[in-house]
Order: C-alpha cells, then sequence, then structure tokens
C-alpha cells in the first residue's frame, strides 16, 4: 500500500501532507459500530457498480475526481489537480485487459499503459503496483474495497448524530500486518507496518445514516493533527452505466508507452 508517476504519484504510506484537523470529542450518542459496520459491508456487496465525486486538500493542492466502477473489474478514475496557478488532468482506466493513465497539462500530454495480465490477481484485481494519488482510493484498490479495508485494519467505535454515523479508532497492527502480506511487498514487511502506523495509526470515518454512502475519511498519527482527508459526494449506484465508458481510446497523435516490464523488474528486484 513504487512512486512512479512523477509528483502526482506515490505509495500510500509516504505521500500524505499535513492538513489541519484535530480528531477531538465530537457530540453524539454512542451506537453499535460492529453492526453499523456489518450493514455497509452488506450495502458493498449489493453495488453492481457505481459513480462518485471526491475531493482531496493534499500538500495546497486540490485535487478532485470522478471515480466509476463496476463488480466486475472496471475502473475509472477522471482527476484534476490545481495547484496555484497550475492545472494538470490525469485520466486512469483499468478496460479489463489494460491500465491506461493519461496525464496532460497546458503543454503536454503522456499515455502510459500496464498489461493487467501480467501483474493483477483475481483478488486485487487493480493492483498493477503503479498508483494514482489524491482520489482517496486505497492503492490498488476500487472504491468497495478501499471502504472495506479501512473497516477491516482499525478498531472502530461509533458515535450517531442526526443524519450521519461517525466509526474512528486506532489501527490494529495485526490485522494490516495480515493485510499488507497479501499485498505486493517492496521492502520489509515489519517496516512497512511500522510506517504506516506512524503515519496513518488512526482513522475517523463518516457514512449517511439512510443511505449508508461513504461522507469521508481522515487519517492521521495517533493524538495529531490528520494528515489526509477525502469527501465524498454525489454517490450514484446500480444506473446504467455502460461498459463503453471503461473504454480508452488513444489519439492518433500520441504514442502510449507500456510500462509492463518496468513495473515487473521493479517488483523483481524489490523482492
Amino acid at each position: 500500500m513504487i512512486v512512479l508517476h512523477k509528483k502526482w504519484m506515490c505509495c500510500l504510506t509516504t505521500f500524505f501532507l499535513v492538513v489541519c484537523f484535530s480528531f477531538g470529542a465530537r457530540a453524539g450518542v454512542k451506537c453499535q459500530a460492529e453492526q453499523l459496520e456489518e450493514s455497509v459491508r452488506k450495502n458493498l456487496g449489493l453495488i453492481s457498480n457505481y459513480q462518485v465525486a471526491s475531493s482531496v486538500s493534499l500538500g495546497g493542492a486540490i485535487i478532485e475526481s470522478e471515480i466509476s466502477g463496476t463488480s466486475n473489474r472496471l475502473l475509472r478514475v477522471d482527476m484534476s489537480i490545481l495547484q496555484g496557478d497550475n492545472v494538470a488532468h490525469i485520466k486512469m482506466v483499468f478496460d479489463g485487459t489494460f491500465q491506461w493513465v493519461e496525464t496532460s497539462n497546458s503543454s503536454s500530454v503522456e499515455v502510459l499503459r500496464v498489461k493487467l495480465s501480467e501483474l493483477v490477481t483475481p483478488l486485487r484485481p487493480f493492483d498493477t503496483s503503479y498508483y494514482l494519488m489524491g482520489s482517496g482510493l486505497l492503492n490498488g484498490e476500487d472504491l468497495p474495497a478501499s471502504i472495506n479495508t479501512l473497516l477491516s485494519i482499525y478498531d472502530l467505535t461509533a458515535v450517531c448524530e442526526g443524519d450521519v454515523f461517525t466509526l474512528s479508532g486506532e489501527l490494529n497492527e495485526p490485522r494490516f500486518a495480515n493485510y499488507v502480506s497479501g499485498k505486493r511487498l517492496q521492502g520489509s514487511l515489519e517496516l512497512m507496518v511500522r510506517t504506516y502506523a506512524e503515519k496513518f495509526g488512526q482513522l475517523l470515518i463518516k457514512f449517511d445514516m439512510e443511505s449508508l454512502a461513504l461522507k469521508e475519511y481522515r487519517l492521521g498519527p495517533i493524538g495529531e493533527p490528520a494528515v489526509f482527508h477525502a469527501q465524498f459526494t454525489n454517490l450514484k449506484v446500480n444506473n446504467n452505466l455502460s461498459k463503453e465508458h471503461f473504454i480508452y481510446n488513444v489519439s492518433d497523435e500520441i504514442q502510449a508507452v507500456d510500462i509492463t516490464d518496468e513495473l515487473l523488474l521493479r517488483l523483481k528486484v524489490s523482492k
């Protein structure tokens, strides 16, 4: 959870910069975390396709994304990164055969391609080790998987207030280690667990009480300001989302660069 894509790509355990927020006491009524978590998981299992907007503040940049995906392993992220007067656009598409990543700004366009069959597994269909920073998705995961992972690796308590329930708690290091061991490790498992625990030892995650839709989550060190904040709006599920939405067509003027062999070599060297 291999920094590859210039300044916009990064490992989950290293890229977050501080966003001012304190994990303080919240008003509200205590409620049953386990029951709420189970309801969220069941709801995720009913989703065949989804579309959602995300907003992330990161290191002075505002990152806005439109995320869409399906239960049959298709995923698309359309991202705009605004920092000062500079704007960059990134499009990432998993079409079932390739992962495409298009980066464009006012002066250039770059397209990269990864052959999925060489890198992903049935359990991790988006984990090529080439990650897109700032969408709010965890590295190598779509939205349902990201939510399930966050609920699984933290020990959470719940507070219900109005139309929102909030789950918060500290990282369960043994469960996180078990989760990480199923990923493509680059370096020591012990070091990865320790690094993550230091940076993201605490989670606060909010859901809509009625729809169970994810509203936001925050990660940070225990007892300190959060270092990552992602917000989600306009969730739509089980609509008529066609397969054509996940087709990426390369312009005739652009030569796509295949980086599959480079990723395989990096993974081999890191073992």
